[in-house]
């Protein structure tokens, strides 16, 4: 008996007090009824994302994930999605990365965001001083 799946989710970079929308994965078993698996998330890090602010959305094999920064927080957490059939699970990660400006930092992670394109569902522009 295969173990559960799960879609990839990517890395993000967010700005200082900026939340991410819901993301959408999808999840699946080969066995199990996509309706009767279970989908967990922890961080790595509660200062920077605490459990309790994530949310996971969707039912059967869409499924969804977003999350809110603790306020003020700058720094990076790594988000551990879980899927559990409840014999094997499978684990997929990604990480959140928030600054006051993020353009250094997510260059530095490999990150990119483009102005005025959606990112996560929200437009991102540059402010005066050019940095995202």
């Amino acid at each position: 008996m295969a173990a559960p799946t799960i879609s990839a989710l990517a890395d993000v970079a967010l700005l200082l007090n900026e939340a991410l929308t819901a993301t959408a994965f999808t999840v699946g078993d080969d066995v199990t009824a996509v309706g009767d698996l279970t989908v967990t998330a922890v961080s790595s890090n509660q200062a920077v994302v605490a459990d309790g602010d994530i949310t996971l959305g969707g039912a059967d094999a869409a499924r969804t994930i977003a999350l809110t920064p603790v306020a003020d927080a700058e720094g990076t957490a790594t988000i551990t999605v879980t899927v559990d059939d409840g014999t094997a699970t499978t684990d997929e990660t990604f990480v959140v990365t928030v600054a006051e400006r993020i353009a250094a930092k997510a260059a530095a992670n490999g990150l990119v965001r483009i102005e005025g394109q959606p990112v996560n569902g929200a437009a991102v522009s540059k402010n005066d001083d050019n940095d995202l």
